[in-house]
């Protein structure tokens, strides 16, 4: 391969497509700048000290223009419970749970923060958007798809979201679950992929959902192979490599969207419309992956199992970690979310360690698992202004990344504590980081 063709490689395979005529990139300074994390705390929700503040199991936080927290809660034999709870405190709402009725909820698992107040609430398995006031009470069912069915199988869409403008929520096809029947050979199979790494946005003005695409991420080489599950033989085959970069996204003002889709420090800015318009680079160069960090991770995952009793799974679970294969660098951005004004908070991979992933704590659904801070190894966060200003780092285990934000420098932390009980911790930030 020609110089110029290596090179050509080994930038797409870190930073993704190359930038376009008419987009700015933005170099930030390469050396940490650290500074404090001196937050004052507002309040909190958890720890039963009230009748209605003891949480289960926590998979959503937002705010809402006004201050309000919602949090998402899925207690034991009710489902997801939505709590509402002003800047005091105090509570506003409390509502859902399981069933059929209006109000009610199916499969779902998460409550969306609605920036003008309420929330949304996906349900796949009713195949709608519960979208709810501030004050709990259900304003409509919005009709939606999350897959589709065929003949010989069903097909299902994961979607994680993000907090958008009014009337909407960012969107990505995180999964596509499939099961199928081979009539001839009678077998039944399952396959799981990654979605197409399109951005999302999902409005709910009508009776049913308008989904609209914003823009098309990178796609790393082997992100889209399947994975196959023989449920007769309890094995499995294919599936992306690991450590693939995750597509991050958040929300900005004025219908904005922030995404990290690569191996490097590379954040692009994509305004209303979907074109990029800027690109904040650190030169903070990806770890290779080697024979050791292959065996490392390979340890870690099997670690996660040590307690499965049942010698199958234990052997098919062994059979898909030793066949993994690997993308060639562990990538530098591990989290991305936005303050209420639009400054980015970014959290690197910690030094030595792995990007958090589900498989870390496969006890807990993956939406409880994508908002815990307090079992997070610590790392260092930046703190950049979506125009390009290097605000500064927060040092490793100076602050967990606040699972949300909302105005006026309220930030909500999710932690846990030994019995696995979690708390919603909400603070002030000063103003430099907001």
């Amino acid at each position: 391969m020609s110089p110029k063709g290596w090179f050509g490689l080994v930038a797409a395979t870190l930073f993704g497509t190359s930038p376009i005529s008419g987009q700015t990139t933005v170099y930030l300074p390469p050396t940490d700048q650290d500074i404090t994390a001196a937050f004052d705390e507002v309040f909190r929700v958890g720890g039963g000290t009230r009748s209605w503040d003891y949480l289960s199991l926590v998979t959503s936080v937002g705010f809402d223009s006004e201050g309000r927290l919602y949090v998402g809660d899925i207690v034991p034999g009710r489902g997801l419970r939505v709590l509402v709870v002003k800047t005091d405190g105090s509570l506003v709402a409390d509502f859902g749970g399981s069933g059929r009725g209006p109000g009610e909820f199916g499969s779902a698992q998460e409550a969306f923060a609605r920036r003008e107040g309420g929330v949304v609430v996906p349900d796949p398995s009713r195949s709608v958007y519960h979208v709810f006031s501030a004050d709990g009470q259900l304003e409509r069912a919005v009709q939606a798809t999350w897959g589709e069915t065929g003949e010989t199988g069903v097909t299902v869409e994961h979607r994680r979201f993000a907090q958008s403008g009014a009337g909407s929520l960012l969107s990505v096809v995180g999964r596509v679950a499939g099961t199928s029947f081979d009539p001839v050979s009678m077998v039944m199979r399952m396959t799981d992929r990654e979605g197409p790494r399109e951005i999302h946005r999902v409005q709910f003005d009508g009776r049913e959902a308008v989904v609209r695409t914003i823009t098309t991420a990178w796609s790393p080489p082997g992100a889209m192979q399947e994975r196959m599950v023989d449920i007769e033989t309890m094995t499995s085959t294919g599936g992306p490599p690991a450590l693939l970069p995750k597509l991050l996204f958040v929300g900005l003002p004025n219908g904005a969207v922030a995404y990290s889709d690569s191996s490097a420090y590379s954040i692009k800015i994509a305004d209303g419309a979907g074109e990029v318009i800027r690109i904040l680079q650190r030169s903070l160069t990806p770890m290779s992956v080697d024979d050791d960090v292959r065996d490392n991770y390979r340890e870690m995952l099997r670690a996660t199992v040590e307690g499965e009793d049942d010698a199958e799974i234990r052997a098919m679970f062994d059979g898909y970690v030793d066949g993994l294969e690997f993308h060639p660098a562990i990538p530098v951005v591990d989290d991305l979310r936005a303050t209420w004004a639009g400054t980015l908070w970014v959290r690197r991979t910690p030094e030595g360690g792995f990007p958090w992933t589900v498989n870390e704590n496969g006890a807990l659904p993956p939406p409880a698992q994508e908002i815990l801070t307090s079992r997070r190894d610590p790392a260092l966060i930046d703190v950049v202004t979506s125009d390009g200003r290097y605000v500064g780092t927060f040092p490793a285990g100076a602050t967990a990344m606040p699972a949300a934000f909302g105005p006026d420098g309220l930030a909500a932390f999710v932690e846990i504590d030994d019995l696995d009980t979690p708390t919603v911790i909400v603070k002030r930030l000063t103003p430099e980081v907001r």
